[in-house]
Order: C-alpha cells, then structure tokens, then sequence
C-alpha cells in the first residue's frame, strides 16, 4: 500500500539495523513530515531492495536518485562497504541503465530520512547499508501497485507478503538467511487500480 501512495520525486529509505528508523520516523511524525515506518527485520537490505525495485521505479529525471550515508572518517581506512556494489548492482539490472548513486554525510543523510515517505527498518547488518531511493514514473502498461482502501485494510490488514526462497537471501552479511524474500504484488495495467 505505501508503494502505491508515493507519487513521483518521494523518496524511500532502506535502512540497515543500526539505523535510528523508529527515532528518524517519530521525529518525522513529530514534525509533520510524512516518514512512516514498516518494519522488516527478518530480511536483508537486498532482498528489501529487490523486491521494491519491482514496483518502484527510479527516477530518471534526476542524475542521481539513489543516496548512501558516507562513511565516517575512522571508517574511511578500507575498502568501500561490500554492499554499495551489491545495491549499484541492483538498480542497474532492475532498470536496465547505469543509476546515478551519490554519498552523503552522515547527519545529512539523518536529516533527509526524516523528509522520506517511508522508512522501512531491515535486520541488515552490514555497516553502511542505508540507502535512499527517489521514485521515478511509472510507464505506462507497466504494472502498478494497488493501494488497499481503509475499508479493505481493516479486514485485510496484511500489508507486505512472503515468499519462500532459498540461499542467502541477498548477501550482505546480514544473517537473514533463514527469512523468506519478501515479495511484490501489483494489479494489472488498464484496471480500475491503474490511473
């Protein structure tokens, strides 16, 4: 539902397990930005990654609509976090183009989670696997994601599904392996969902 409520330029926030994501999104709330909080503590940042990535897609109108928290300096001694080039990696094969990363400092990246439409909190326990996404336009016929109508979500109040997979669930060192991929779903195109 809160995939299919984002308009073009709102932007999500997949955050690792050390991420303030229940301080940033009450905050948020607080300060009557729009920061909701899902949690998904039980799958990696990849596997969170992959499975919006089928139902959002990244802004094409801007040079670089994906952001990750610089690295403070004591952190700067060694290579790159393993899971930048897992995400790069991501976003260019879902949408079949070179996608614009930029980095951010620390604080900066704090202050703009808090203006995202969503955070959603992963067990992810890589260092530096934060990521922000700005959401892109969706084409037309491709699929779209169908928001669930307060009436409905009172009976049905089962927002995110699972599906079971095997392996490790994205990498990352999350130790999520065990947690089944969380999975998509979207109406047809042409459909009383679709605009």
């Amino acid at each position: 539902m809160t995939l299919a409520e984002m308009g073009h330029g709102d932007e999500l926030v997949i955050a690792d397990s050390n991420f303030p994501a229940t301080s940033v999104a009450d905050a948020a709330a607080a300060g009557k930005t729009t920061a909701r909080l899902i949690r998904m503590d039980g799958h990696s940042g990849p596997a969170v990654l992959e499975a919006v990535l089928t139902l959002f897609p990244v802004d094409t109108y801007v040079p670089k609509p994906a952001v990750l928290m610089s690295r403070v300096e004591e952190d700067k001694t060694g290579p790159e976090p393993p899971i930048w080039s897992i995400y790069s990696r991501q976003l260019n094969a879902a949408e079949h183009r070179s996608v614009g990363i930029e980095c951010i400092e620390r604080f900066a990246f704090y202050a703009r989670a808090k203006h995202a439409f969503c955070v959603i909190a992963t067990g992810e326990s890589a260092q530096y696997a934060n990521i922000i996404l700005k959401k892109g336009v969706i084409a037309p016929g491709k699929p779209q994601p169908v928001a669930t109508p307060p009436s409905a979500a009172a009976a049905a109040p089962v927002v995110v599904s699972t599906g079971s997979t095997s392996g490790s669930g994205g990498g990352g060192g999350s130790g999520s392996a065990a947690a089944p991929a969380p999975t998509a779903t979207a109406a047809p195109p042409n459909t009383a969902a679709a605009k």
